[in-house]
């Protein structure tokens, strides 16, 4: 469970750094949002925004890793069943989210926010009776918004589906992370440090795609030397 300075850097880190959280990062918190119900919100926000940087496949395995991994499910139910956004990003998001959730099946029936007190109140008694369709579908019991205030806003695409105002240098990291990690297919850890002098902290957030962390002219110069050394074979 978070302390309440851990969960006020991590309000801070949604807002300021929103890119520089990995799969494993979101697995951790997605259980930590049933513990308390800012954090849901929280967490639930940052899937509508930058759910495109996360590998489906790598954050299903991070969630089937923990004790609670249909926690995401009712996230994603609000954020497809309330948020508005154009076509083509909802068919993206409901695809992706089909693949996040691939084998989770549903919660044994529990109330969604872990209760601290004991005996249950007739709060808690509410949240079963009036619990939405988002919650009791995966098996859970809830029946407020997990959204702040109760807005759930559009569901926001990868960046080069915005609006054109946004960072185009966020475009061409993502372009060029993209193009890379193609390339680390083919080649071990040793041979990809020795053609190009990448590090292990640098190989590692390139392969967790954190942007905040990593200049346009390295990994320019990082995805020209692997090219070459691809087609050197």
């Amino acid at each position: 469970m978070l302390s309440p300075r851990d969960k006020s850097k991590l309000f801070r880190k949604f807002v300021s750094d929103p890119l520089s959280f990995s799969e494993k990062d979101l697995a951790l918190y997605v259980q930590n949002a049933r513990l308390d119900p800012r954090v849901a919100e929280a967490v639930t926000e940052h899937i509508r925004d930058f759910w495109w940087k996360y590998r489906a496949e790598t954050l299903n395995k991070k969630l089937l890793r923990q004790p609670w991994p249909q926690a995401i499910k009712p996230m994603i139910n609000q954020i497809i069943e309330f948020c508005d956004g154009d076509e083509i990003t909802a068919k993206e998001f409901k695809a992706w989210s089909r693949g996040v959730i691939r084998g989770f099946g549903n919660s044994p029936p529990q109330l969604y926010f872990v209760p601290h007190v004991w005996p249950r109140s007739k709060s808690f008694d509410r949240e079963f009776v009036d619990s939405l369709p988002s919650f009791s579908r995966c098996g859970y019991f809830a029946k407020d918004l997990l959204f702040n205030k109760g807005k759930a806003r559009s569901i926001k695409g990868p960046p080069l589906n915005q609006a054109p105002a946004l960072d185009i240098e966020i475009k061409l990291k993502l372009q060029l992370i993209k193009d890379i990690q193609g390339y680390l297919a083919h080649f071990s850890t040793s041979q990809i440090m020795s053609k190009t002098g990448i590090d292990r902290t640098t190989l590692s957030k390139i392969r967790l795609g954190r942007l905040n962390q990593l200049s346009l002219k390295r990994l320019a110069r990082f995805s020209e030397v692997l090219a070459k050394a691809y087609e050197d074979g």
